[in-house]
C-alpha cells in the first residue's frame, strides 16, 4: 500500500478501523449477552432448585459499562496504532521483502538426550518453534488458561448450585415443615396447638423457636442476621445439624454464647471467643460473645439459647414458629394445609 502510494495515515486508519469495529461491536455484544441473559441463566437456576422467588428485573450500571467498553476499545486500537507505527517507518522496499525467520538456537531438552531422542522430527521443530517464538507460546498458554477458566467457571456454578439443596437441605436443615404463630407464645404450658401436634401421627417431632431479624455488625462489617432460639436446646440437633464444615466436631446451645454460621464469621472478620453487636430496628445494640461457628450455605443465622437471649436482651423468649420433622410416607403440603385450620397458626411452609 505504500508503494502505490498511499500515505501513512491512510494506512493505519485501515487497521485502527478495523479493530475499532471488533472491539466496539465485541463491547456491545458482550454487554447485552453478559447482563441479560447470564444473570437470567444463573436465576432461574436457583428458582428451579433452591428457591421461589418472583420475575428478575436487571438494572445496568451505565457507568461500569462505560468504563469496561473503553478498556476494550483502547486496548485493541492502541495495539493496533503501535503495531502500524512500528511498521510504517520502514521504506517500501523492505517492508516487500518476507521477514527473516528468527535464528534457531538449542534447547535446554535437547541436552537431556534419552528423551530428545525419541522425538520424531515434527515434535522436535515443535519444541524448537516454542522457545524460538515466546510471544506466540505465551499468547497460546495464556488463551487456552483463559478458555479452560471459562469452562470451568461454568461447570463450577453448576456443581454449586446442585449441590446447595443437598447440602443445605439434606445434611443441615432436617426439618420437613414450618408452622407460624399468629400471636407469639409465651410458653408456660402446653399450647392447643401442640396438643394437636402430639396426636398427630403423621409428625415425629416438634420444636418450638423464636426465629426473628436483626443487624449484626462487626469490624465495620454490617450484615442480616436471623437469630434461632430454641424451646429445647438438647432438641435442636434433631431439627437443623449444628456442626464445623472442616471438623466436623458437633456444637451444643449453652449458656456461654451464640452459634454463626460460616460465612457471616467470614464477612465479620470473627472467630471463637470474639464479641459481635446485634442491633433491632430501634438501633439498640446489644454484645454477644461467639462460641461456635457451624457449616451453612443458605442466609445467615445466629443460634442463642432462651438464656442467652434473655441475658442479652432483657425479655423473656416469646416463641413465633414450630419446626416439624414428618415421617417419610406422608404428604407435607396435606399436613401443613391441615394445620392451618389450627386457631394459633398462620402459615405453613
Amino acid at each position: 500500500m505504500k508503494a502505490l502510494g498511499y500515505n501513512s495515515s491512510s494506512i493505519m486508519l485501515k487497521y485502527v478501523l478495523y479493530s475499532l469495529i471488533a472491539s466496539v461491536g465485541g463491547s456491545v455484544l458482550g454487554n447485552v449477552i453478559g447482563l441479560t441473559v447470564f444473570p437470567s441463566i444463573i436465576y432461574n437456576a436457583y428458582t428451579s432448585t433452591t428457591y421461589t422467588l418472583p420475575s428478575v428485573n436487571l438494572s445496568f450500571n451505565m457507568k461500569l459499562l462505560l468504563i469496561s467498553t473503553i478498556i476494550a476499545v483502547l486496548t485493541t486500537t492502541l495495539a493496533s496504532v503501535y503495531s502500524c507505527y512500528k511498521e510504517l517507518r520502514e521504506v517500501p522496499s523492505i517492508l516487500m521483502r518476507p521477514k527473516a525467520p528468527k535464528e534457531g538456537k538449542r534447547i535446554l531438552l535437547e541436552r537431556v538426550s534419552f528423551i530428545w531422542n525419541s522425538l520424531n522430527f515434527t515434535q522436535k521443530v515443535t519444541c524448537r518453534n516454542i522457545f524460538r517464538y515466546k510471544k506466540r507460546f505465551f499468547m497460546t498458554v495464556i488463551g487456552i488458561a483463559g478458555c479452560s477458566a471459562l469452562l470451568l467457571t461454568g461447570f463450577g456454578i453448576k456443581d454449586s448450585i446442585s449441590s446447595i439443596v443437598d447440602n443445605q437441605y439434606g445434611q443441615i436443615i432436617k426439618y420437613n415443615l414450618t408452622l407460624n404463630y399468629g400471636k407469639d407464645v409465651d410458653k408456660n404450658s402446653k399450647t392447643k396447638e401442640e396438643k394437636a401436634l402430639d396426636s398427630d401421627e403423621r409428625i415425629n417431632n416438634y420444636l418450638n423457636i423464636k426465629n426473628k431479624s436483626y443487624k449484626v455488625s462487626s469490624n465495620s462489617v454490617e450484615k442480616d442476621v436471623n437469630i434461632i432460639v430454641p424451646e429445647n436446646i438438647n432438641e435442636i440437633n434433631k431439627f437443623i445439624n449444628l456442626k464445623n464444615r472442616v471438623s466436623n466436631k458437633k456444637y451444643t446451645l449453652n449458656n456461654n454464647g451464640v452459634l454463626i454460621t460460616e460465612k457471616l464469621a467470614k464477612l465479620l472478620k470473627v472467630k471463637n471467643g470474639d464479641s459481635i453487636i446485634l442491633k433491632n430496628k430501634d438501633n439498640k445494640e446489644f454484645k454477644v460473645k461467639i462460641s461456635g461457628i457451624v457449616e451453612n450455605y443458605v442466609g445467615h443465622y445466629l443460634y442463642m439459647s432462651p438464656q442467652v437471649y434473655k441475658n442479652t436482651f432483657n425479655e423473656n423468649v416469646k416463641f413465633n414458629e414450630i419446626l416439624i420433622n414428618t415421617k417419610d410416607d406422608i404428604s407435607q403440603d396435606t399436613l401443613g394445609k391441615d394445620m392451618m385450620n389450627l386457631d394459633n397458626i398462620n402459615s405453613a411452609t
